[in-house]
């Protein structure tokens, strides 16, 4: 499914991003059995980070959570959660 978004939504998670000092890694090693995940912006970079630490980290934690319930609304085509983002599908 694709589509645009509210870009006030955008910007929100852009802010709580900048709280993080990204694209800044918050750590350079990871554990064995980590969960790693990769966020970018276009233009701004990318970090790659462990899910659970992303969790309980100030900003990090808006943005994964806020992106998850995006990614959930739109593979289970969820029209409520959608509306929330003021999803507009296209073609």
């Amino acid at each position: 499914m694709r589509g645009r978004v509210d870009p006030t939504r955008i910007e929100a998670l852009l802010v709580a991003l900048a709280r993080t000092g990204f694209p800044a890694a918050p750590q350079q090693t990871f554990l064995s059995g980590a969960s790693v995940i990769t966020r970018a912006v276009e233009p701004g970079g990318r970090v790659v980070i462990d899910h659970f630490v992303a969790l309980e980290l100030d900003g990090y934690l808006e943005v994964i959570r806020a992106l998850g319930d995006l990614n959930a609304a739109l593979r289970k085509r969820d029209d409520a959660a959608l509306t929330a983002w003021r999803f507009t599908p296209r073609a």
